[in-house]
């Protein structure tokens, strides 16, 4: 077995050269930085695109537009019963032939 030094990113300098381990230290961590700033992101943060098909509801949109149809037509139907009954043409086309009951008496 050979007895060999582990390897390291540092290059084997005397330990009297403290300003070469220093400089060596500072150039290292200044490329760490660099790596660092222009690292790009791999998890995607954006906000998802918008889907008009999904904001829009057509078909619950076509729902509303058919209940407010509907609603028109009735109300206008009743408008129109309304109008004959005030202007008295519904009473003239059924007359009302009932006489009054005796049943009931008026003091």
């Amino acid at each position: 077995m050979s007895t060999s030094r582990p390897v390291t990113s540092r290059p084997v300098t005397s330990r009297k050269c403290k300003s070469a381990v220093y400089i060596w230290d500072r150039r290292t961590f200044q490329q760490h930085r660099l790596k660092v700033r222009e690292a790009k992101a791999t998890v995607n943060m954006k906000t998802p695109e918008r889907r008009p098909h999904i904001l829009y509801k057509a078909k619950r949109l076509q729902f509303e537009r058919d209940r407010q149809e509907q609603i028109a037509r009735d109300n206008f139907i009743l408008y129109k019963r309304l109008t004959d009954i005030m202007s008295g043409k519904l009473r003239r086309k059924y007359p009302i032939t009932q006489q009054k009951s005796n049943c009931i008496k008026l003091r």
